[in-house]
């Protein structure tokens, strides 16, 4: 009996302790209820502004809280990790003010970029409660699950631009115009490119292409291959040939960079030289002008040893005074033949000079005409090349609303839109004619 009832009680006792574990693991359980959003890597400098606090020094594992702003400086690179399975690559001169709420598994996250480009990728699908957005002053990216860029800039007319670019999956793009009015959501797909246009009137599909890895950069390329997966719109090879194709662009660049580097060392020592020889040229000018100074000095002592001979001896005097006159004649004759010699070397080296001026005058007086004919040649270019390059825009409208537009040169096709306003229908102009001018082209539906 006694054995009975304590096995009764025992079996009652792990019932009630199994209840209790159940009870803390489903009313207690905090595993969901804490979002990690941190600075996962740092390359450069950037910074941190919360509210009512100084911007502070951002460094790698930095816990960040809702509604911080962070700023990415020049020529830096940060990455963000959020809830170990989202990432946000930030790029340099970017800002992003920064909203999460939610729990890691019911998680809003809303990155507004003010300014600056950002490559988002999510490693898992969103739940049905969950939400990722980035904004920009003229349009709002949505996405369940996907890699995308986003940039935004105001250009110098002080038009607002947003570049979405898609690598995989989809995303949602809303249009808000100036007025904070949105239109209805259209869907892109991996590998489209989409230019975002607004002026203070209204907001439009600008223009539609295809994504190009090769004009991505380096630290995006690199961040897209760590990521990498099978639903990309390319391949990792091709990820892999645009990394080498930048990176051997690079190699080239600071190969010229060398190059007219060392040419310049080069000018500096002719430079030298030619300024060794000048002093070598002065020098001997110096010489040859004391030389003739110093037989100008030699012809008074022989007057006075002359005299003094007279004075003494007169009969041989004159004997001597004939041989020393035919030798002092023939002193002269050289002297002057020494003069007019050097005189001659002095004449030639002049009209060599002189020879040496007109052929560099010459020289930079067909280089001048040389550099005029280059800039007439130039204007001329230049001229074609302004009547060349006009441009037209091509307006798409559906209802009397603007639904896309194109900017075309002169002479060359639109390009009919990839997106259609409606399943049935058509636009009512010919794609193969030459634009000429701004047109506006409507939409009609069958």
């Amino acid at each position: 009996m006694n054995k009975k009832i304590i096995a009764a009680c025992a079996a009652a006792g792990g019932v009630v302790v199994l209840v209790l574990v159940l009870f803390f693991t489903v009313f207690f359980n905090t595993t969901d209820s804490y979002r990690e959003i941190k600075i996962y890597k740092i390359e450069g400098s950037t910074n941190v502004e919360r509210s009512g606090d100084q911007a502070i020094d951002a460094y790698e594992n930095m816990q960040l809280m809702n509604e911080d702003l962070v700023n990415v400086l020049a020529e830096s690179f940060t990455q963000l990790k959020m809830d170990e399975d989202k990432y946000a690559l930030l790029e340099p001169l970017t800002s992003i003010r920064l909203e999460a709420t939610g729990d890691a598994k019911d998680s809003n996250t809303k990155i507004t970029l003010e300014k600056g480009s950002v490559v988002n990728h999510l490693d898992n699908p969103l739940s049905e409660k969950s939400s990722y957005e980035v904004n920009t002053p003229n349009s709002t990216m949505a996405v369940r699950g996907t890699t995308f860029k986003v940039e935004s800039y105001v250009d110098a007319d002080g038009v607002s631009h947003t570049v979405l670019e898609v690598i995989d999956g989809n995303v949602e793009t809303y249009l808000v115009n100036p007025d904070g009015s949105k239109t209805e959501g259209k869907v892109f797909t991996a590998g489209q490119k989409i230019i975002i246009k607004s002026d203070d009137k209204e907001t439009v599909f600008e223009f539609e292409s295809k994504v190009n890895l090769k004009e991505l950069n380096l630290k995006e390329l690199e961040f897209l291959k760590v990521h990498f997966n099978e639903e990309y719109y390319c391949t990792e090879q091709e990820i892999n040939d645009a990394i080498d194709f930048l990176r051997n662009a690079d190699a080239e660049k600071q190969d010229n960079t060398d190059g007219d580097s060392n040419t310049e060392n080069g000018n500096t020592d002719n430079t030298v030289v030619n300024q060794d020889e000048s002093n070598i040229d002065t020098d001997n000018n110096t010489d040859n002008e004391e030389e003739t100074t110093y037989v100008d000095d030699n012809d008074e002592p022989d007057s006075d040893d002359n005299d003094a001979d007279v004075d003494t001896e007169s009969n041989d005097n004159k004997d001597n005074s004939s041989d020393k006159s035919d030798d002092n004649d023939k002193k002269d004759d050289k002297t002057d033949k020494d003069k007019k010699d050097k005189t001659d070397d002095k004449d030639k080296k002049d009209n060599t000079d002189d020879k040496d001026t007109t052929d560099k005058k010459d020289t930079t007086d067909n280089k001048d005409t040389s550099e005029n004919k280059d800039t007439k040649t130039d204007t001329t270019d230049n001229k074609d090349n302004d009547k060349k390059e006009t441009e037209y825009t091509v307006t798409f409208k559906y209802n009397n609303e603007v639904f896309a537009s194109q900017t075309v040169k002169a002479g060359e096709k639109a390009k009919e839109p990839t997106l259609r306003p409606t399943a049935n229908g058509k636009w009512n102009y010919s794609f193969d004619k030459a634009v000429e001018d701004n047109i506006t082209v409507e939409w009609e539906k069958e």
